[in-house]
């Protein structure tokens, strides 16, 4: 009889809520009226909406009636059913059904809706619907009008943006022009400072050389030599050169640095003959500082002459530029 299973349908207060449990057929009505209680309490917790339940254990009916709760449920023949009910409120003795109850309130009120809906004419919905598509125009039509004006707005801006924008691009040409004047002009003296500086640096260079030959200045040397040299300027500038690299040489009073220039042709040719650093200006300023030729003597953009210049700024000041 182990072997024998036997179905029993657990119905909650009404038919319409049933669960079917499967149990071995030596199980007891007592075994059988639990684990109905437990199947059917799981079953109802699992539907949408339905609050928790709470059975009764003394109000469950088992049929076909057995002799005592002892009884096998496999010694009955017909189909086996229990029926159990909610424990009752506080107070009261009979056991109501809440679940099929709110049921049949839901059921009623979604028939009432249906009904509702049923009893509306077309012509109603209709209307409502032109209504609503009336107001819905009327505020479109306003969100347009808005819209419109805020672009006129944004127009306006625009167009005063591009006038300061004009504005300020004419400003920032006229500044450029401004400043590319006001650079050339500066960078034209400078040249032309530079220029003065170059000449002074080389007059005073020529007429501290005169007087370590011996002579007042370079002046009165080249007149001097002019009468004791026959040829042109060349020949005269040539002599004069001559005679300055052997009292260079010879000199014990010359600084260094006046001693590498006479031992550096370039150098003292520079000094000496006609050159384009000393042609580029047209007039000797001689006031200069000696920190205003050493920056224009720096400031050279040719290598040689630099180097030259810088040996003859040696030898007047006895320093470095």
């Amino acid at each position: 009889m182990s072997s024998i299973r036997k179905q029993v349908v657990v119905l909650y207060a009404e038919t319409k809520l049933q669960k079917t449990i499967d149990l071995p057929g030596n199980s007891t009505v007592v075994k059988a009226k639990e684990e109905g209680m437990v199947a059917i309490k799981d079953h109802l917790n699992k539907l949408p909406g339905v609050p928790p339940v709470s059975l009764d254990p003394d109000c469950t009916d088992f049929y076909p009636a057995p002799k005592d709760n002892t009884t096998i449920i496999g010694s009955l023949t017909s189909n086996l059913m229990m029926v159990v009910y909610p424990e009752p409120p506080k107070g009261q003795r009979l056991t109501p059904s809440p679940f099929v109850n709110a049921l049949q309130s839901a059921i009623h009120k979604v028939n009432d809706l249906k009904a509702q809906k049923s009893n509306v004419k077309p012509e109603e919905n209709f209307g409502r619907d032109i209504a609503q598509l009336k107001q819905d125009n009327a505020q479109l039509r306003q969100e347009n009008a808005e819209l419109r004006q805020e672009n006129a707005e944004l127009r306006q801006e625009t167009a005063e943006l591009r006038r300061e924008t004009a504005e300020l691009k004419h400003n920032i040409k006229e500044l450029c022009d401004q400043l590319d004047e006001t650079t050339r002009a500066v960078l034209g003296d400078k040249v032309a400072v530079d220029k003065i500086r170059w000449r002074v640096l080389l007059d005073m260079g020529r007429d501290q050389l005169a007087v370590i030959c011996r002579h007042k200045d370079w002046k009165e040397w080249k007149e001097s030599k002019a009468t004791s040299t026959a040829g042109d300027d060349f020949a005269i500038r040539t002599a004069m050169m001559t005679e300055a690299e052997m009292m260079l040489q010879d000199s014990t009073d010359s600084s260094e640095y006046w001693k590498a220039v006479g031992q550096d042709p370039s150098t003292l040719g520079l000094l000496i003959h006609p050159n384009n650093i000393r042609n580029q200006a047209d007039i000797a300023e001689h006031s200069s500082t000696e920190k205003a030729i050493a920056e224009s003597v720096l400031a050279l953009a040719t290598l040689g002459d630099r180097t030259h210049m810088i040996a003859i700024f040696c030898a007047i000041y006895d320093s470095e530029p």
